[in-house]
């Protein structure tokens, strides 16, 4: 499995990795064992108001509604020990940019 890191979860990794002296590869790994993309797939998101399909974009993956931002991906990010606001700053960032551009 291919992990993609943002550059502030590498650093929280290596942050992580210099307070348990564990590799970061290691840690990764161990984070990793007992995730199932499957369990992902078992979720009936068409019930939850939250989150959208919308077959053009994000290749039909489920999103926070109104957004590109997948589901999936969240709960990855979560399980890699991010938080919300990890998540949602720099989106909440660029809103209020496009706000103050004329």
């Amino acid at each position: 499995m291919v992990v993609h890191l943002t550059p502030e979860l590498e650093e929280k990794l290596r942050m992580l990795a210099a307070r348990t002296g564990q590799p970061p590869e290691q840690l990764l790994e161990d984070a990793l064992a007992g995730y199932d993309p499957a369990r992902m797939a078992a979720l009936d998101w068409s019930q939850c108001d939250a989150v959208e399909r919308v077959p053009s974009s994000v290749r039909g993956a489920w999103v926070l509604r109104g957004t590109r931002m997948p589901v999936a991906t969240i709960f990855e990010n979560l399980e890699s020990g991010a938080n919300l606001n990890d998540l949602f700053a720099p989106r909440e960032q660029a809103l209020r940019r496009r706000l103050r551009t004329p």
